[in-house]
């Protein structure tokens, strides 16, 4: 079972999630409350709920993870190691609160 295999990156619950669930009307929320992860990811999401988080590798430059974020409208992007194994994350907050401390 995937879900198990240690460092592996499998999908990622966001606000957005939260708030698309609240959006359906033929949700049972109680039912979803007990589903597993990615059985919760595929019932807000849909298919695309199985798809892979974007990841960026640590050398990846801050001006390429910002357009990343914007060409593909997400709030945070995953750094992983030449392994593909996660080790980070960068969200729009991280990227704003760089910016305005240079």
């Amino acid at each position: 079972d995937g879900a198990t295999t240690p460092g592996r990156l499998l999908g990622v619950i966001s606000v957005r999630d939260m708030k698309r669930l609240t959006q359906k009307s033929d949700a049972n929320l109680l039912d979803l409350l007990q589903e597993n992860v990615m059985g919760f990811l595929k019932a807000v999401k849909g298919e695309e709920g199985s798809t892979l988080p974007l990841t960026v590798t640590k050398v990846a430059t801050l001006g390429s993870v910002i357009n990343t974020m914007h060409s593909k409208s997400v709030h945070r992007v995953f750094v992983v190691d030449e392994k593909t194994f996660p080790i980070g994350v960068v969200s729009v907050k991280d990227v704003i609160r760089i910016l305005l401390e240079s």
